[in-house]
């Protein structure tokens, strides 16, 4: 094989690599789109046309939906989420150690718990439609799931030690 189809093929991963390491991201930014336009589209047709769209509605909240769980997802790779660990650091380290370990476990714990549960509860929603555009309701239900198990992943890798830092000058990823 050639220099540039070496070249190719490695910049073809490289992106594959960004793509799936930025994909909670890419994902929460496209549903904040969509939000966006539909809510802006549901406004438009409500006070500028004679016909509102019911569907904008339905749809701005399916995409919050997946916004909230993928960026929440997001949140746990850039350790974003709030800790209060003024009472643990005024410990001993051996007890700090242990503590950090047992919310390690029960961190894991409730996102098996809502990955399991909301798995069983989208499977459910399968035949509940929507109220306007008649989709299956584990469209609203099915990210929870998906993005709690993802949550398992990324919390795992950041436990083991792969760092993802927010980098003003250069799109995130992790280093």
């Amino acid at each position: 094989m050639d220099g540039q189809g070496l070249l190719f093929i490695e910049t073809g991963v490289t992106v594959l690599r960004r793509l799936i390491d930025q994909f909670e991201e890419i994902v929460a930014s496209c549903s904040l789109i969509v939000v966006v336009i539909s809510v802006c589209w549901g406004v438009i047709t409500r006070y500028i046309t004679e016909q509102p769209a019911a569907w904008a509605s339905e749809i701005a909240t399916l995409s919050f939906a997946w916004l909230v769980f993928f960026g929440a997802t997001a949140c746990i790779k850039y350790k974003l989420h709030p800790a209060i660990d003024m009472l643990v650091k005024s410990m001993p380290s051996t007890l700090q150690t242990l503590i950090r370990w047992m919310n390690h476990l029960l961190v894991l714990g409730f996102c098996a718990f809502m990955a399991v549960y909301g798995t069983m509860f989208a499977i459910g929603s399968w035949g509940n439609p929507s109220p306007v555009l008649r989709l299956p309701m584990t469209v609203l239900y099915g990210p929870v799931s998906f993005c709690f198990a993802l949550m398992i992943l990324r919390y795992l890798q950041v436990v083991w030690g792969r760092t993802w830092e927010i980098d003003p000058e250069r799109e995130t990823h992790a280093g």
